[in-house]
């Protein structure tokens, strides 16, 4: 008994309309590929982003802080 294993080809979604993997270019697959990677760096830029605000706050706050303690 011999069991087969079917590989499906990778269906793409663009602008509402799917493409086999096979019916693409390989500029349009890699095109596709540099498009994800430059979203992917704009999110992880979003985050540290995020994080230096978070700093900025902390900072200020110490910064306050400080000049409070010295009027007193």
């Amino acid at each position: 008994m011999t069991t087969e294993n079917k590989v499906q080809e990778k269906i793409y979604t663009i602008d509402g309309v799917d493409y086999k993997d096979s019916e693409l270019s390989t500029r349009i697959k890699n095109s596709m590929v540099a498009r994800q990677e430059v979203l992917t760096a704009k999110i992880r830029h979003e985050i540290e982003l995020e994080k230096i605000d978070v700093l900025v706050s902390h900072y200020n706050k110490v910064i306050k802080e400080e000049i409070e303690k010295k009027e007193k």
